[in-house]
This record gives structure tokens, C-alpha cells and sequence, in this order.
């Protein structure tokens, strides 16, 4: 590992925090790389390069014992088993000395927060390119691709980050990979989505998982989210396809009232034709049978036209639902019968209907 000076810094001010003396951190060729003495960085330290070569502790009983070198003690840090530099406190032996310990042990713990840091860094890049290799199907230009992708069934689930800018993407996606909690899963954030590879071909198991995702996001970032989740796919090839899958039960759930928070492509029935309608031919469509519906009359017969269908057409049930009386839920349906010439209690009237309050 390779000290950076930032992090080289931030040890050093740490432990002159808790010691009270100047402290250097020398690099694995003996130069201070950060020091509570700025006079002293990027100077040669031939205690600490002799350090790193011995990898054990060098006590200094007096100034330029060793080239550049003050009195005091010279501790080898590790990571993995392999020294990666050394922590000097200068002072009388008799004061440091006892400090040597603790500032080995104290440096290895900042340092191995931050290697754990990079790794977990490194890895969340490469999931994200993963996901964007397989949501661009651009499998063919990924170099990092774990064998298991290719041999075992999958989902692809998205969810839209709402508030965006009010959320710290970064620590929720952490908080998501600590606590999504299954084997197999591949989940990063790519340009505003939260985009989720399930390597099962479990729908229970997709359930379950996204389950606890969804709490996470309700307790800990205040949204609800709705995901949209692909069939259930082994092959990559022109695997842009289930990305699209995805967004069509996404678009699915703004036409109809889901029961929960996931929309599965295969349970849409009907939205496999309609979400492949072009938005521009819908929209087309709909001005032509709901011109003569104002804004408030549009967002109050969708709805209506909506709970129509759940409820099978039942004024006493549409009655209850939207506090009316059944006369008064009677003459709404006349007057849409009149306003668009389609009569919602008649089966070809309600299905053009339907399909054109989709539009709006």
C-alpha cells in the first residue's frame, strides 16, 4: 500500500493529538512523507529507511545518530504482514519510548481503515461497471466479469432515487450492500437509479431481498421505492433487453395501482403490449378521445376510470371509495359518456377509455 499524504496527515495530527510530540510517518525509501514538523517533510530519514529494511523498532539516542534523524523512536508499521513505513515520535528516549506500541498500533488501524476503504472502493467500481456492461450490453468491452454471471439465472431489479439531491448516494449505497444480506447480488447506483443483479432464480428469494432493501430506504432515506424487476434471464446476449424490461414495469405502475412496492415483468399480463407503445402515438391517441376533458376533469376520471376496472365496474364499491353517493358517481360516468362519446359501462367504451387515460 502506498501512503498518500492526505492520510499520511491525518495519522500524524491524530497521534499528536493523543501523545503530545512531534510525530513523522517515513516512507517505505525513508522519506517523511508527513510530519508535525513541516520543515521536515520530504527529507531523508536513514533511521527510518534502516527501519523498514530491519523491520524492527530503532531507538535514536542522539541527533544525526542516523542521517536526518532527530532522537527519539522509530517503529515499523504492517498491513497484510508486509511493513509499509514507519512512525517516529521525537523526544527523550525516556518520554517516547513507552509510546512506541501504541502509535504502531494505532497507525495500523487508520491504515488498515483506509486500505479496507480502497477495497471496498475498488469493488463498488467495479460492480458499477459490471451493471452498466450488462444495462448497455456492452458485455463484450467488460474485462472484469466473475465466472458465476454467465452460469446461473438472474434478475435485474431498478429503482428511481427520489430526492436526489437530498441524499448522500454514496453512504446509501453502503448502507445497501451491508444489509441486503444475500449471496450473489451485484448492486450499484448508475445515474440516478438503484440498479440490483440477483444471480437466482428464485422469485421468493428476489422478494424477500428487495423486501428488505425497501425498509432500509424507508427507515434510514425517507422514500418508498418502486421497483421495477426483469424475467427471469441466464443468457447475456442483447442483454440491454431486461434494463428495458425493468423500465416497462416501471412505467406499468404509473397506469395501474400496484398492491406493493415490486412490479415483477411477468405479472404485468397486459403492459407487455402497452408499455411498447410509443409515448408520442399514445399521447396522440389519448387527445383524440379526451380533448374535450379539461385538467380537473383528466385527473378526476382517470382515477375514477382506474378504480373502475379494480372495482369490476361496481358503482356501490366506487361509491364507497370516493365518498359519493351512487347517484352522483351514475351521473360522472353519463358525463364522460357525453364529453368523450365512450360509454364506460358499456365493455368496448371502457377499454377505449382505458387506453387513453394511460396517456395522460
Amino acid at each position: 500500500m502506498i501512503i498518500e499524504k492526505k492520510l499520511g496527515d491525518e495519522i500524524v495530527n491524530t497521534l499528536k493529538e493523543v501523545i503530545n510530540q512531534d510525530i513523522n510517518l517515513i516512507d517505505e525509501d525513508g522519506i517523511i512523507i508527513s510530519s508535525t514538523n513541516p520543515d521536515r517533510i520530504n527529507t531523508f530519514h536513514e533511521a527510518g529507511k534502516e527501519c523498514v529494511k530491519k523491520k524492527t523498532s530503532i531507538v535514536i539516542e542522539y541527533d544525526d545518530q542516523y542521517k536526518g534523524s532527530k532522537k527519539g523512536i522509530n517503529v515499523p508499521v504492517k498491513l497484510e504482514n508486509k511493513v509499509v513505513g514507519v512512525i517516529g515520535i521525537s523526544g527523550e528516549v525516556s518520554e517516547v519510548e513507552k509510546y512506541g506500541n501504541i502509535i504502531k498500533k494505532m497507525t495500523e488501524i487508520l491504515l488498515r481503515d483506509q486500505w479496507l476503504k480502497e477495497i471496498q472502493d475498488l469493488e463498488k467500481e467495479r460492480t458499477r461497471n459490471l451493471i452498466e456492461a450488462i444495462i448497455y450490453n456492452r458485455m463484450e468491452y467488460h474485462s472484469f466479469i466473475p465466472s458465476n454471471i454467465f452460469s446461473k439465472n438472474k434478475y435485474l431489479a431498478t429503482a428511481k432515487v427520489k430526492n436526489v439531491y437530498d441524499i448522500d448516494k454514496n453512504n446509501l449505497l453502503n448502507h445497501l450492500i451491508i444489509n441486503g444480506d444475500i449471496n450473489n447480488s451485484y448492486i450499484s447506483i448508475v445515474n440516478d437509479e438503484i440498479i440490483i443483479l440477483l444471480l437466482t432464480n428464485s422469485k421468493q428469494e428476489v422478494t424477500e431481498y428487495l423486501g428488505r432493501i425497501t425498509k432500509i430506504l424507508k427507515n434510514k432515506f425517507n422514500f418508498d421505492p418502486i421497483f421495477g424487476i426483469s424475467e427471469n434471464f441466464k443468457s447475456l446476449n442483447s442483454s440491454d433487453q431486461y434494463y428495458n424490461q425493468c423500465h416497462n414495469s416501471l412505467k406499468w405502475e404509473k397506469f395501474t395501482k400496484p398492491k406493493g412496492n415490486l412490479l415483477f415483468y411477468d405479472d404485468i399480463d397486459i403492459g407487455f403490449l402497452v408499455t411498447d407503445i410509443e409515448e408520442k402515438k399514445l399521447y396522440e391517441y389519448s387527445y383524440r378521445v379526451l380533448k374535450n376533458l379539461d385538467g380537473k376533469e383528466l385527473k378526476f376520471f382517470k382515477n375514477l376510470i382506474t378504480y373502475y376496472g379494480i372495482y369490476n365496474g361496481s358503482i356501490k364499491k366506487l361509491s364507497e371509495h370516493f365518498f359519493m353517493h351512487k347517484n352522483s358517481i351514475q351521473y360522472q360516468l353519463n358525463k364522460l359518456y357525453k364529453l368523450t362519446g365512450y360509454n364506460p359501462r358499456e365493455l368496448n367504451g371502457y377499454v377505449v377509455l382505458w387506453l387513453a387515460f394511460l396517456g395522460v
